[in-house]
């Protein structure tokens, strides 16, 4: 898989992990997002602390 490929599907992940955390909380903080999610294995940070 090219790094382009990889890049667009991590990035989707994180719109669909994002559009998830909303669906259970009425509103998004840094403590929500903070863990950032998996993919593929690996720990990908949604916010920088």
């Amino acid at each position: 898989m090219i790094d382009t490929d990889r890049d667009t599907l991590m990035r989707i992940a994180a719109f669909e992990h994002v559009r998830g955390l909303g669906e259970v909380h009425d509103h998004l903080t840094a403590t929500e997002l903070k863990p950032g999610f998996l993919f593929q294995g690996e720990r990908i940070p949604l916010i920088n602390p």
